[in-house]
């Protein structure tokens, strides 16, 4: 199962496949890219096109980037991550996964996270129509496909003082849908006697009837 692998470091700086519009910026002793923001810039932003070797991260659950506001007020913050273009539709056209973040100031990292999907038919959607929502051991949640990816973009809400934040390495993490593949006897029955979801385990996961009699009371 896929760990973690570092996408984008900021080890060399200038860097030529990253463009910084509204803000300077370097990398700081803390190996992450420092950014410094004037008055009222329209959305300052951080674009990086993808080298080859991490445009294709399909066997990865999403993309990861650690964030800190080292100003004195919140700043809104967002991810974008780019596939390549659609066949059949203009140029310039893409998909776009987004996450978007209020990032509060201090020195603990915030995570923006955009999910990677494969746009690949799921062979049990049938199965799963009562479900309202599906659990991510079947699903993918991605809409950017993670085997062509181009580019990522970094953007700040426009703030108003100046401001400052900093962006961590990008990592892409976690392993997608680890059930989706599985044959049908591994994957059924989803639910045990007690409504829970067989394929995971938490500390508190009832495993006897007296056990879940006992919570019964409790909760009453």
């Amino acid at each position: 199962m896929p760990g973690e692998q570092p996408v984008v470091e900021w080890k060399t700086w200038p860097a030529t496949n990253v463009d910084i519009i509204g803000a300077v910026g370097g990398v700081g002793q803390d190996g992450w890219l420092h950014l410094k923001t004037r008055m009222a810039t329209n959305r300052p932003s951080v674009v990086v096109k993808l080298p080859t070797m991490a445009q294709n991260l399909e066997q990865f659950a999403e993309l990861a980037v650690p964030v800190r506001n080292l100003g004195s007020n919140n700043l809104r913050l967002t991810l974008a991550v780019n596939d390549s273009v659609i066949p059949g539709v203009p140029t310039g056209q893409k998909i776009r996964g987004t996450f978007e973040a209020l990032i509060s100031p201090g020195a603990e990292p915030a995570w923006l996270v955009v999910p990677l999907g494969d746009h690949q038919t799921n062979l049990f959607a049938d199965r799963l129509r009562s479900l309202v929502g599906l659990p991510n051991d079947l699903v993918r949640r991605g809409v950017v496909k993670g085997s062509a990816l181009q580019s990522l973009t970094l953007t700040a809400a426009a703030p108003s003082p100046d401001h400052e934040f900093a962006f961590g390495p990008v990592v892409a993490r976690g392993a997608p849908a680890p059930l989706r593949d599985q044959p049908g006897a591994k994957v059924f029955p989803l639910f045990d006697e007690f409504g829970q979801i067989i394929h995971r385990e938490w500390p508190a996961k009832i495993r006897l009837k007296a056990d879940f009699l006992a919570r019964q009371k409790t909760e009453d």
